[in-house]
């Protein structure tokens, strides 16, 4: 990402970015001191990053009413099935062998779950 202030921008901006560019920095020292095999740390920093700016977002996106929690939940399952399966395939067109990762745990969700929230375009 490019951090450098723009001209006409919001003067707002300028201060977060640094302040996010410090926090990213913090999280690497933090991972530095967790994380002993310093090739396995830029993964574990990617990772909380990406689920730190995810829950930032939806929060966001939850708080000022456009999405609901149930609606979250349900495209980011959606989206992790598509992950899985995506991954099934690789397998059968690698191996021939036929999985089923989490075959176990959807059974239980699924005699749980509340009903499937369906999109509206409004």
């Amino acid at each position: 990402m490019d951090y450098q202030k723009h001209e006409g921008e919001d003067p707002q901006l300028q201060p977060l970015r640094n302040r996010y560019q410090t926090l990213l920095h913090g999280l690497q020292q933090a991972v530095a001191e967790e994380v002993s095999d310093p090739r396995l740390q830029p993964f574990r920093i990617g990772l909380n990053t990406c689920m730190s700016d995810n829950q930032g977002l939806a929060q966001l996106l939850i708080n000022k009413g456009v999405i609901t929690e149930v609606e979250y939940l349900q495209a980011i399952a959606d989206e992790l099935e598509q992950l899985v399966h995506a991954y099934e395939q690789q397998v059968l067109k690698r191996t021939g062998r036929r999985v089923r990762y989490g075959a176990q745990l959807q059974t239980i969700v699924t005699e749980t779950m509340v009903p499937k929230v369906e999109k509206t375009d409004g």
